[in-house]
């Protein structure tokens, strides 16, 4: 746990608060509740009368989904600059993809 504790020190205060009150299992599963709700939240934006009523909870859901990935990438010992490296590969992949469609 001091490990954990000690690494990643730029990650906010109050996200490694809440990860190591509530620890790994609990976390993980909230962050699956919260994609769930982000999902939701974009299915009924399709179908919306209320445009920017909707947009207001993708917003909502975007920012809880944001905070829950921030709280497993801490716990998990996930850098920024590792995901980085790896969108890179994914967006130049899928950049290639597009040119052979």
């Amino acid at each position: 746990m001091e490990y954990i504790t000690n690494h990643l020190d730029h990650t906010d205060k109050r996200i490694k608060k809440i990860i190591l009150n509530y620890g790994y299992d609990r976390q993980s599963i909230k962050l699956i509740e919260e994609m769930a709700e982000l999902q939701q939240a974009i299915c009924k934006h399709r179908e919306s009368k209320d445009k920017a009523k909707s947009l207001i909870d993708i917003k909502g859901e975007i920012a809880d989904v944001l905070i829950m990935l921030e709280q497993v990438k801490y716990i998990l010992n996930i850098s920024d600059e590792e995901l980085n490296k790896i969108k890179e590969y994914k967006l130049n992949r899928q950049l290639l993809r597009m040119k052979s469609e």
